[in-house]
């Protein structure tokens, strides 16, 4: 009669025991899934050649992490939870891109091709120099 009651115990003990491991289990596997990819590629609009560039991730205006494109313009962004983002492409002498804010679900989020425009040289020229003024007023 002892020996029946410890074996249903012990019975219970591994089912709550099994019960809890696939709970575990379930959980890794849903935030595993909860997360994406953002990839594209960025080129130079007038030329249309790839550019290596910053990439950088907002939340609404919250800074999350970036990446810097290779030598082929390509990038990709990897395990960003799902949610809204927009993107913000940024290279000196260029102008800084801009995303609308887009959905990122479990699977990979293409943005295709960003291209960027170039600042004019005078006006980066007159920038460049306007700052190394300020600059050397305050010295």
């Amino acid at each position: 009669m002892k020996a029946k009651k410890i074996q249903q115990k012990t019975g219970r003990l591994r089912n709550v025991g099994l019960l809890a491991g696939m709970m575990i289990a379930s959980l890794s596997f849903v935030k595993a899934q909860a997360q994406g990819a953002i990839i594209g590629q960025i080129s130079d609009f007038q030329s249309g050649k790839p550019v290596k560039a910053y990439v950088l991730l907002y939340n609404d205006s919250t800074l999350l992490g970036g990446v810097a494109s290779d030598s082929a313009g390509h990038f990709k962004l990897d395990h960003v939870p799902q949610g809204m983002y927009s993107v913000h492409v940024k290279l000196i002498g260029y102008q800084t891109e801009v995303t609308p804010m887009f959905q990122v679900h479990a699977a990979s989020t293409s943005l295709g091709q960003l291209n960027l425009n170039k600042i004019p040289r005078r006006l980066f020229g007159a920038a460049l120099w306007r700052k190394r003024k300020v600059a050397s007023m305050y010295l």
